[in-house]
């Protein structure tokens, strides 16, 4: 005959399972610690390996995010940094430690996801805990939809993470590995003129971009203006587009939004002339005659012509003065041609992205612009969030 069932022993075993595991972990954790102690690190190994490492064929250009931002006057600015990537890298190298990030609380009402990162460091006790907490609402005071929350709490996660491990590990061990990647992208800086000028050919001759496009796109004046910032942006957006990660299109913008509809028209009369001139080299010319045409697009704006029509039959005086644009009625008003612009900057700069932070910069840098997307735009927002989507699966891929 089979033992009847006893609720209260049942209960008892199930109490008894949380106690085993936490002997468990315990357990596991001791063990760790002394493997620690048994097997020291070398701080001086430990930095040549994370030298090694992040300088190794491509990494270099995953070790540094770069995201351009505009400031409220309007000024634009590029902020450079160690990426997540980097860190993993400094974390694997310094050995011995426990890392990791966990989502603390989502608060709807007060409209903010928090989150810490968590370095641990078995060998000599040493544990650092970040705490971040990121916005989960429009400038509007909209909540975000589910997916913008998780895509938040993601880049929240990889910040804290970041942070966690960079102020775990001492600064004197990883910083002049940093420095020495920042240098392998931009080069050498007493070869700056020859970087510069190999970054921009990399781009002008042999993926035919217009000068304009790519110096729009660094938000420059001129290749003058190119400084090693820009050529580590150049860099990232080279290796983005060699990955698949982003296409042309979406990291520059056309010839059009660069220099203006006008602008576009002399800058094509520009390149037609300089052809026409063998005695100058085909960059040259084509970087010649965009700068050109950009200053005289930005010294000319667009004008209204006022024009007299034809006397009419039988009349006395001149025709009615009547008012034409150079510009042809567009399908588009200009508010929603700027959102479509913001659009193609906000694709091409996810494309450029290497961690979850660097879509949380993005999304703060546009927010104004995506707010009123969500709003009023319906066809802008669907493809918003799509390259917000496929941004996300990328990073997760």
């Amino acid at each position: 005959m089979a033992d009847a069932f006893d609720p209260d022993a049942a209960a008892l075993n199930a109490l008894a399972v949380v106690p085993m595991q936490l002997q468990m972990a315990q357990a596991e954790f001791n063990q760790a610690v002394t493997t620690a102690h048994a097997f020291p690190r070398s701080p001086d190994k430990v930095a040549k390996a994370i030298l090694s490492m992040a300088t190794m064929q491509d990494a270099a250009q995953g070790c540094v995010y770069n995201i351009p931002r505009k400031e409220r006057d309007g000024t634009a600015k590029q902020i450079v940094g160690p990426s997540i990537r980097f860190a993993e890298i400094i974390a694997a190298c310094w050995g011995n430690c426990n890392v990791g990030a966990r989502i603390v609380g989502i608060d709807r009402q007060e409209k903010v996801v928090i989150v810490e990162g968590v370095f641990w460091d078995l060998e000599t006790g040493t544990k650092r805990v970040q705490q971040t907490q990121r916005n989960i609402a429009t400038s509007g005071g909209k909540l975000y939809s589910l997916d913008m929350i998780t895509v938040t709490a993601n880049a929240a996660m990889s910040i804290a993470l970041r942070e966690a491990i960079l102020r775990g590990v001492p600064r004197a061990v990883w910083w002049p590995a940093y420095k020495t990647v920042l240098a392998v992208i931009a080069g050498d800086a007493k070869s700056m003129e020859q970087n510069r000028a190999m970054a921009m050919a990399y781009f002008t001759d042999t993926l035919k971009v217009a000068p304009a496009r790519v110096f729009a796109a660094l938000e420059v004046n001129g290749i003058s203006e190119v400084g090693m910032d820009q050529i580590v942006a150049l860099r990232t957006m080279a290796t983005a587009i060699k990955d698949g990660e982003a296409t042309i299109d979406s990291l520059f913008p056309t010839i059009e939004e660069a220099l203006g509809r006008e602008g576009a028209q002399k800058a094509a009369a520009r390149a037609a002339v300089t052809q026409q001139a063998p005695d100058t080299p085909a960059a040259d010319k084509a970087a010649a005659g965009a700068a050109v045409a950009a200053g005289e697009a930005k010294a000319e704006p667009e004008a209204a012509q006022v024009v007299e029509d034809e006397p009419k039959a039988g009349g006395d005086g001149p025709g009615q003065a009547t008012l034409a644009l150079d510009d042809a009625p567009k399908e588009a008003s200009k508010k929603e041609q700027k959102l479509q612009r913001a659009v193609g900057m906000i694709t091409r700069d996810l494309s450029l992205v290497r961690d979850h932070s660097d879509v949380a910069v993005v999304r703060e840098d546009y927010e104004a612009d995506i707010m009123v997307i969500e709003a009023e735009y319906p066809d802008l927002n669907e493809k918003l969030t799509a390259a917000f989507k496929q941004a996300e699966d990328r990073l997760n891929g």
